[in-house]
């Protein structure tokens, strides 16, 4: 008997789904592979191009003392992780490594990040350390430095006074100043400066 035109249209959708049901329950499909992170750029020679970011380690904080009693300085991971996401390379800077080899790590580098922390860089192997990769980076011209927190104190001390660090520019505010929006008041020099000389007053 031949079927009306809808009934046979109907029964050829249900024998084609039927034949993807068994396809699909034969053969499933495989998950969605993770897409891959791109790769470092390299050089004509091969070689990785990535900029290469050294993070200088602090003195151990005594509150990490106990998981690693020998342990004499660390980083945050964060750091690391913060640099490799821009697509750039982490380059770990011991702090107590001879001014030979860090001196050489740096000629390596192509910029630098001082971190955050409360180790004290006042009188210290690791103030003293600091000051002198500044010095260099100053020394090379178009090389940058990232300061956090802590860091951005060192580099504010260092601009100012070199690394006799006399007289402090750093002073106590107290313990209730969060949230206290403060002005920036910029020098004479700001205005022939690199970074700010197109920075306009509002």
């Amino acid at each position: 008997a031949m079927l009306p035109r809808r009934a046979a249209l109907a029964v050829a959708l249900c024998v084609s789904l039927a034949r993807s049901a068994r396809d699909a329950t034969a053969h499933p499909a495989e998950p969605p592979q993770p897409t891959p992170p791109p790769h470092p750029p390299r050089s004509a020679s091969g070689t990785n191009a990535a900029p290469v970011i050294g993070v200088l380690a602090q003195p151990i904080d005594s509150s990490l003392q106990p998981d690693c009693p020998s342990c004499s300085q660390y980083t945050v991971a964060s750091y690391v992780k913060w640099i490799e996401a821009a697509g750039a390379r982490a380059a770990l800077l011991q702090y107590n490594n001879s001014a030979a080899d860090l001196t050489a790590a740096f000629l390596q580098l192509s910029g630098l990040v001082v971190p955050g922390g409360h180790c004290g860089f006042h009188t210290t192997r690791y103030g003293s350390v600091s000051a002198d990769l500044l010095a260099m980076a100053e020394a090379a011209g178009d090389f940058p430095v990232w300061g956090t927190c802590q860091g951005f104190q060192q580099l504010a001390q260092y601009g100012a006074t070199g690394k006799g660090m006399h007289p402090s520019i750093l002073h106590r505010t107290g313990n209730d100043t969060d949230g206290v929006a403060l002005p920036l008041n910029f020098t004479a020099e700001a205005r022939t400066s690199r970074m700010l000389r197109d920075v306009r007053a509002r």
